[in-house]
């Protein structure tokens, strides 16, 4: 049989004689139909005075009410038959006043009066004060308690329906008010069957319910297998939703919700909440069970576990043992069960071979262990190695790779976690990135006032000054090549080198305040007062840039590549790729004691003041040595004081 609609297979006694999706579409549009009503009834409306509206579905609207001759508030649904006469739906509204109607229990919303008036069909029912169970859930899963005792009473008045012959076919979370003490009121027999009768208006194509509370048999079109067993997996599913604040299932369209009710199995409720109880989640999977007589008998059988597990009583369910698991699986995807058992008997073959070398897989799997614990200390003493020679971020993952590899020996796991989750903390990690255009960076002179930074590359004699704040360059002028570069202590000007000359400028403005010439100029610097400029170059000199006074600097055999005032400003250092020399400012024309030698790659400075600095040996070690060149020591210590 195929779908007149689509063309789509369906099952004989599909509803309508519709496929599923072309049922949920028809849904859609009868939705649509219904907000196109009118929003807003006349003030009178025969007996009833309408105060506003608090609802709509796809069935018309629901008002605020007075009703007039008894003077009370009540709930008044109103579906117009002139705006409907393509569909069903006046049959299924007058259904939904009939089934409700025909039931009196305190955990159903009653029905006052049912009638017309001015082609308006409507009928009247108890205002429940207070929120709908969706709502209350959107805050989250309820607690456990009070969850068990609002479904346990729903399934109390599900059950006195089914007593009388009414299934409601459509309960979730929506259709269940909850009043102002939390008393749940079960709603909206829109679907509605009556069980005693042959007609079946409620599943035509104009509705369907809400796949994600479906019975399996609902959603497969299977009309004639729907029982109270529907009901029961639909109370299964709002306990579901209760407890893990989410529905059984979810997918992008009510058509891949629907395929999943059918063909899956809906996950623990504790695999989405870890403290749901495992009586409660026993409870709620028997409801959800694919076959219809694997569920609770009844709504009764149900609301009595709910109650036990209140009482603190054992519960009749039982979870599935893994045996019936495994049929139900089987049960469902015999194709499946067929590959699988193509490969358990490939997997017995291979435990029969692995059993005949059990002994050589053994020892392999020692010599393995060995390796990998052998590999796995390699790398500690690589991280440590790392460690000592300040690499704190090669540290870290040399120690965090150690650790993955024992993952199998718990002391050699837990030490090399330790220790690559302590130097991750010393690892540097960076905030800006610019680019230079240089093959490589050799100084770098942050402002100390502004988001600025100097970068020098020595192989191409080029400088730039990056402002960070703004993230571009700062150029004194739009096109200049500096070569050359240094702030002064405060960070308010610059000197830059463009050319043989050096100005003097203001800093973020670039005005210059100065200009000084010099010839092929290696370093320069400013005092700490930012009155003199000390400038290495063929002839060194020291120059008051405000004044002009100049002063010539004593010679080192090579041209100074570093020059360094002392903090007091009162001493300056010159270095020489192979030399270090000191000078007073006061007297400039000789160094202060004969210069001594450094190692290439050392670069001397102060220790603070004019009296002590630091240099290394050709030999590349480390000495502090004092104003007057002698050697003191052979680390750095800086906590110590050299007269």
């Amino acid at each position: 049989m195929k779908c007149p609609r689509c063309g789509a297979s369906i099952p004989t006694d599909a509803p309508e004689g519709f496929c599923l999706l072309c049922l949920v579409r028809e849904g859609a549009a009868s939705r649509n139909r219904a907000s196109a009503l009118p929003s807003l009834l006349p003030n009178r409306f025969g007996d009833y005075e309408i105060l506003r509206e608090i609802g709509r579905g796809g069935m018309g609207k629901v008002y605020r009410a007075r009703q007039i001759s008894l003077d009370r508030i009540v709930a008044l649904k109103v579906i117009s038959a002139g705006e409907i006469t393509a569909s069903n739906l006046v049959d299924r509204f007058r259904i939904e006043a009939e089934a409700a109607a025909s039931l009196d229990h305190p955990n159903i919303v009653s029905i006052y009066e049912v009638g017309e008036q001015d082609g308006w069909n409507f009928f009247s029912m108890r205002l429940v004060e207070g929120q709908t169970l969706s709502q209350a859930l959107e805050r989250g899963p309820l607690e456990f308690k009070p969850a068990a005792q609002v479904l346990a009473k729903v399934s109390r008045a599900i059950q006195h329906a089914h007593e009388r012959g009414v299934l409601h076919r459509d309960l979730k979370p929506g259709n269940v008010l909850l009043d102002a003490a939390g008393e749940p009121h079960v709603a909206d027999f829109g679907l509605a069957k009556f069980t005693q009768r042959e007609s079946d208006l409620t599943l035509t194509h104009t509705a369907l319910g809400t796949p994600a509370y479906m019975s399996p048999e609902q959603a497969a079109g299977r009309v004639k297998e729907v029982t109270t067993a529907s009901d029961v997996y639909g109370l299964g599913a709002v306990l579901f939703e209760m407890l893990t604040g989410k529905a059984p299932f979810a997918g992008e369209s009510a058509m891949a919700i629907a395929r999943q009710v059918v063909d899956d199995e809906p996950p623990l409720p504790s695999s989405i909440n870890r403290a749901v109880p495992r009586d409660l989640t026993i409870i709620c999977l028997k409801c959800l069970e694919k076959e219809p007589a694997r569920r609770y008998p009844t709504a009764a059988a149900l609301a009595d576990d709910l109650e036990r597990w209140l009482r603190h009583e054992p519960i009749s369910a039982h979870a599935a043992a893994p045996v019936e698991r495994l049929a139900k699986w089987i049960r469902r995807k015999p194709v499946h069960t067929a590959l699988a058992a193509t490969g358990v008997i490939a997997v017995i073959a291979l435990v029969v071979g692995t059993v005949v070398s059990l002994g050589q897989a053994r020892r392999a799997n020692r010599a393995q262990r060995e390796t990998t614990l052998t590999l796995a200390d390699m790398y500690t003493r690589s991280g440590l190695t790392a460690a000592k020679n300040d690499g704190p971020t090669q540290a870290a993952l040399w120690f965090a790779n150690a650790a993955v590899i024992a993952r199998g020996d718990s002391a050699r796991f837990e030490a090399n976690r330790v220790r690559a989750a302590a130097w991750r903390r010393e690892a540097f990690v960076p905030i800006r990135v610019f680019e230079t255009e240089f093959h490589s960076v050799e100084e770098l002179h942050w402002n100390p006032k502004h988001a600025t930074i100097i970068a020098e590359s020595g192989s191409s004699g080029r400088t730039i000054i990056w402002d960070l704040q703004a993230d571009r360059l700062w150029e004194p002028k739009p096109g200049t090549m500096l070569r050359r570069a240094v702030w002064d202590s405060a960070g308010q000007r610059i000197a830059v080198q463009s050319g043989d000359d050096i100005a003097v400028l203001s800093y973020p403005s670039g005005t210059e305040e100065g200009r000084v010439a010099a010839r092929s100029i290696t370093a320069m610097t400013f005092s700490p007062t930012a009155d003199w400029l000390a400038v290495a170059a063929l002839e060194s000199f020291l120059c008051n840039w405000r004044t002009g006074e100049r002063r010539s600097l004593p010679k080192l055999r090579t041209s100074p590549i570093r020059l360094r005032f002392s903090r007091d400003g009162a001493s300056l250092l010159l270095q020489s790729p192979g030399e270090v020399g000191i000078c007073a400012i006061a007297n400039t024309a000789n160094f202060l004691h004969p210069p001594v030698p450094v190692a290439p790659d050392v670069k001397a400075d102060f220790l603070g003041d004019s009296r002590a600095y630091f240099t290394g040996s050709p030999e590349g070690l480390t000495f502090v040595r004092d104003s007057r060149g002698r050697k003191h020591a052979g680390d750095l210590r800086l906590n110590h004081s050299y007269a």
